[in-house]
């Protein structure tokens, strides 16, 4: 995943401490039927367009097992690029599984260390030229996800970013009015430095900043990650400061807030753990990384955790750790989550979501 493992160990020296689906309101969260739990709609994905068809209605049809109805995708330059005819087809088969898609503007891969601002708009403006005519009238096509994530930016990255998100999410409102625009931030919990020279800013401040940029930006959706730094040893009473500080941020931008819970963690007790394995280095960089699908009970305190403040639930790692074909650890947790999705729902009928497979025409 594009994000904090590749921006953070590259930008040492940048980083530092409406429309439509916009508007302010209190989370609806969305949960299993008569209960209060929280479901997740689907996980990210990077597309791969070697995947044919009948490969991407057998992944489809695992994730509507688990209740997944929304496909992420990242990396679809792969698509605009030379692969339109496959995408199509993936697009078509979504419409008829009633799979919506989440599909990001484009971006190019060393963007946080460049800071070419014009070149960076120019991919967008082709890449979002290309997919929208295959996706402006599809009813599959839920939004727009802009990839280039941050934490908290200053000097040229903070430049950079405020030069691109409002040019990102205008090109894409452009594209598809009406569908919702996304971004899917993080937050950092370092305060030893052993990661890297980053600023931690208060929640407070982070609030404010981001309150600022999604306003100025235009954002519809926020997808908060929620892991810190991917290890098992962060807790949700550290995670609750940044959750409450972006649902401020949130209200006060006319922006959703949804719950990026991740499912997948680097799974080391401590930091001294870490570091009497990897030293003082950044995570990206860790010789034993030690990568685990987060067990269910710390998953399901994640995902509560998460409802107090977002309206909605996407994940990362499902792709990467948690898909029953990676092996046994994945099955485990596949097989986990489905029971917690379904244990309180075994005399349900039938929903459009729990129904048999959605593509009657195959």
């Amino acid at each position: 995943m594009l994000t904090r493992r590749r921006l953070l160990s590259s930008a040492l020296s940048l980083a530092s401490a409406l429309p439509l689906m916009r508007g302010s309101s209190a989370a609806a969260v969305k949960t299993a039927a008569g209960t209060n739990r929280p479901l997740l709609r689907g996980a990210l994905y990077w597309y791969d367009p070697s995947l044919s068809v009948d490969q991407w209605r057998d992944e489809l049809e695992t994730q509507r097992r688990i209740g997944f109805d929304l496909l992420w995708l990242c990396g679809t330059r792969q698509a605009s690029e030379g692969g339109l005819t496959q995408f199509e087809e993936l697009v078509r088969l979504c419409e008829r599984r009633r799979v919506k898609l989440l599909v990001d503007c484009g971006s190019t891969g060393d963007w946080y260390t460049t800071l070419d601002l014009q070149n960076e708009k120019s991919v967008i403006t082709r890449h979002v030229g290309r997919l929208a005519p295959i996706l402006k009238d599809s009813p599959a096509l839920f939004g727009w996800y802009v990839p280039q994530e941050i934490y908290f930016c200053s000097g040229p990255m903070q430049e950079y970013i405020t030069g691109l998100y409002p040019f990102a999410v205008e090109t894409c409102r452009g594209a598809s009015p009406g569908r919702p625009v996304t971004v899917s931030p993080f937050f950092i919990l370092d305060r030893t430095k052993t990661f890297g020279d980053f600023a931690v800013p208060s929640p407070d401040r982070y609030a404010r900043y981001w309150e600022q940029l999604i306003r100025r930006s235009g954002f519809d959706i926020v997808m908060l990650q929620d892991s810190g730094e991917h290890f098992a040893w962060v807790t949700d009473t550290q995670r609750r400061p940044y959750f409450a500080a972006m649902r401020r941020a949130c209200d006060g931008a006319g922006a959703k807030l949804w719950g990026n819970v991740e499912c997948a963690e680097m799974n080391y007790s401590s930091i001294e753990d870490y570091i009497a394995v990897n030293g003082r280095v950044h995570h990206a960089g860790a010789k034993e990384p030690r990568w685990r699908p987060v067990p269910m009970p710390r998953f399901e305190s994640k995902m509560r955790l998460a409802a107090e403040f977002c309206e909605d639930f996407v994940t990362w790692g499902y792709r990467e750790f948690c898909r029953p074909a990676m092996g046994e650890a994945a099955r485990d947790w596949y097989e986990a989550y489905r029971a917690y999705r379904d244990a309180p729902l075994t005399r349900r009928s039938a929903t459009a979501r729990d129904a048999a497979p959605r593509d009657a025409a195959r």
